[in-house]
């Protein structure tokens, strides 16, 4: 009854019929598991604040929580929390799945192609302009209840959630929709297209990791969009060379298949600021973000 009214609107029923078969995965003193965490945010969501009466915001902000909560529960994910506009959504813990990267990774996928649904209709109905930004990673984390006397909740802590977390907000830089970690590319085989990024020094984190995008399933990907990638691919290499000019070609004639593409972009205004204000000796291609 316990693990009923805790989870059941959080997981699938599969799940919950799960936990209460393994009911000692739920241990009060919590527990390591390794698993993978997609945080989201509604893009615009302070302006969309400022535009609409509150029964207005609430409905809009409820219709695209309610399909992202489906999409999650489908793919045997947890919600973990709504955070106002944001979601935070957990697999492989409470339910241990070997493949809780790939199903993050199928989720958000999902998630992002409800999402041009959900905009048009509400672009239509309201007037509002809907997108979201997500991020994911994987790895070690501790997994438990967590809270006071009078309320806990079941959730997942460590440093590769608190990447999850700022994988999601470093969209904003490189205009992408779904960023993943290096933990959980490494998890995947060929089921998806991956555009290596960049590689950076989060605020606030000392070690650099690598970002990359998750764009597509696997053959999904258009003659255009793929051309781009590859572009971009040498645009990469030619930056972490000081190559800054011949870089700038590279990523402008990635334009030329995809006018606005973000990563292109981003990276044409770095290499400009590089070309007048040279990084440190040495930097080795790794790039402090000073913001989240």
């Amino acid at each position: 009854r316990f693990i009923k009214n805790a989870f059941s609107s959080f997981v699938s029923p599969d799940v919950v019929k799960e936990l209460m078969e393994h009911h000692e995965r739920l241990a009060l003193g919590g527990k390591s598991v390794n698993a993978s965490v997609l945080f989201l945010d509604i893009a615009g969501f302070t302006t969309m604040s400022e535009q609409f009466e509150p029964p207005v915001l609430i409905n809009i902000i409820n219709n695209c929580l309610n399909e992202i909560t489906e999409i999650v529960l489908k793919h045997d994910g947890m919600i973990d929390k709504f955070i106002g506009d944001a979601v935070m959504a957990v697999w492989g813990a409470p339910a241990e799945r070997d493949d809780h990267a790939y199903r993050a990774c199928l989720a958000a996928i999902e998630i992002q192609n409800k999402m041009i649904e959900v905009a048009a209709e509400e672009k239509q109905r309201t007037g509002a302009e809907l997108a979201a930004r997500i991020g994911i990673n994987s790895g070690s984390m501790i997994a438990g209840n967590v809270g006071g006397h009078r309320r806990f909740e079941y959730t997942v802590h460590g440093n590769d959630v608190n990447v999850a977390s700022r994988l999601e907000g470093a969209n904003k830089f490189y205009a992408t929709k779904i960023m993943i970690g290096e933990n959980t590319a490494a998890l995947l085989e060929d089921q998806f297209n991956l555009r290596k990024l960049d590689s950076v020094r989060l605020k606030g984190k000392k070690e650099p990791i690598v970002l990359y995008e998750l764009q597509c399933l696997s053959g999904k990907l258009s003659q255009q969009q793929e051309q781009c990638n590859q572009c971009f691919e040498k645009g990469l290499e030619l930056y972490k060379n000081g190559l800054w000019d011949e870089a700038i070609e590279s990523f402008s004639k990635g334009l030329s298949y995809i006018k606005d593409d973000g990563p292109c972009l981003n990276m044409i205004e770095r290499c400009k600021e590089f070309s007048v204000h040279s990084p440190v000796k040495n930097w080795g291609g790794v790039y402090d973000m000073t913001s989240k």
